[in-house]
């Protein structure tokens, strides 16, 4: 009875998923509860879970505006440099650097993405964000290329012909 269940409820493997799905619902702080638990939860022996936690309790911390954020993604890719989450880790890294207006390290850092293995919302997100690190280098012909990738019907689709119209603007194609 009592006791089972309470044996279920800390199977870290619950906790990971439930993470996840708070994570990609963008519900940050509640993902970082969950996976607070499951690194409690987890054995030793189990590193493709620990690994799988620490990356995303890294991406709660950069959604989370944490201080710490941009030292948890970088220990993250240092200590494991082959995971299947360092593309996230490299995305998130530069998200988190164009938000703070960090735009030749956000550049750096998603240099490192490979772009053909991202999600489609992550694609609209790194078109975006490119494009503003290009149009505020002064690449305009680039940004307009990272501009025009993004759908019409996308939340972004209003920002980038913002962009476009203005780079048409500055020369002098209006």
């Amino acid at each position: 009875g009592c006791l089972g269940a309470w044996a279920a409820s800390d199977d870290p493997r619950q906790h990971i998923d439930r993470g996840r799905e708070l994570f990609d619902r963008g519900h940050w702080s509640d993902a970082r509860h969950e996976l607070l638990a499951a690194q409690q939860a987890l054995a030793p022996v189990d590193k493709a879970a620990a690994e799988e936690v620490e990356f995303l309790l890294a991406a709660c911390a950069v959604e989370l505006g944490s201080d710490d954020a941009e030292g948890a993604l970088r220990r993250f890719i240092i200590r494991h440099p082959g995971s299947v989450y360092n593309n996230d880790a490299f995305f998130a890294l530069g998200s988190y650097y164009c938000a703070n207006g960090d735009l030749k390290r956000a550049r750096e850092s998603f240099a490192a993405v490979d772009y053909r293995t991202l999600s489609a919302s992550r694609r609209e997100q790194y078109n975006i964000r490119m494009g503003y690190v290009e149009f505020f280098d002064k690449d305009f012909a680039q940004a307009y290329r990272y501009f025009s990738r993004i759908d019409s019907r996308s939340k972004y689709a209003d920002h980038a012909l913002y962009y476009k119209s203005y780079i048409d603007y500055l020369q002098g194609d209006y």
